[in-house]
């Protein structure tokens, strides 16, 4: 398996990861509508969105040709955005995302915590889910000050009624960490692993 972290770049340079992010977006559009015409409980799924998309002319329009052709409750479809893309541009994101927010998209702010981003990015913009970065909750294990702050970031955005999710999770002391300071949900090996698609329905129905 070759992790994503080893070639998106190189589809970043090259102006493809905006096929491939269009691909895996109808790849979920597809696998929802199979589940719906099943008559099983389907859960939203999560697509990564770049700037490169945001920035596309027609990017809603596109977007919704896809759900419309697949005929998905859009409420089903969680669109990931990196909190950089909202700094690069605020107004024309604001506006793409305040659209998306319209048709009923769950909007999710990923990899909180990375990278310095102003705590007013929450306030700003309509988001859902806030997902908190590894390193983010590494760093307040290990620091009393940091701790602090992550737990306030955590209440802040219960006040603005967002969800609050974790990525990397590997371990039952962070796991522990993250209750104590009232995350909703986490991403973990520590419940399954990596599976396919027959795999995972397997697992939820």
């Amino acid at each position: 398996m070759i992790e994503p972290t080893d070639f998106s770049f190189i589809l970043g340079d090259s102006g493809n990861v905006l096929k491939l992010e269009f691909y895996i977006f109808e790849e979920s559009c597809r696998l929802l509508q199979k589940w719906l015409n099943d008559e099983c409980m389907p859960v939203p799924l999560s697509v990564n969105i770049s700037n490169f998309n945001l920035y596309e002319l027609n990017f809603v329009d596109k977007v919704m040709r896809i759900v419309n052709q697949y005929e998905v409750p859009t409420c089903l479809l969680e669109l990931q955005i990196n909190p950089e893309v909202l700094c690069e541009n605020p107004v024309k994101i604001l506006e793409v995302m305040e659209e998306l927010h319209s048709l009923g998209f769950i909007l999710s702010l990923d990899n909180f915590g990375k990278d310095y981003v102003p705590l007013d990015i929450l306030c700003g913009f309509p988001i859902h889910v806030l997902n908190l970065n590894q390193e983010f909750i590494e760093k307040a294990k290990k620091s009393d000050n940091m701790k602090n702050v992550l737990r306030s970031v955590v209440g802040l955005a219960h006040q603005l009624k967002m969800t609050i999710s974790s990525n990397g999770v590997g371990d039952a002391e962070t796991e522990a960490f993250l209750q104590q300071i009232r995350c909703d949900y986490v991403q973990s090996n520590l419940y399954s692993d990596l599976k396919s698609i027959e795999e995972f329905e397997k697992l939820i129905f």
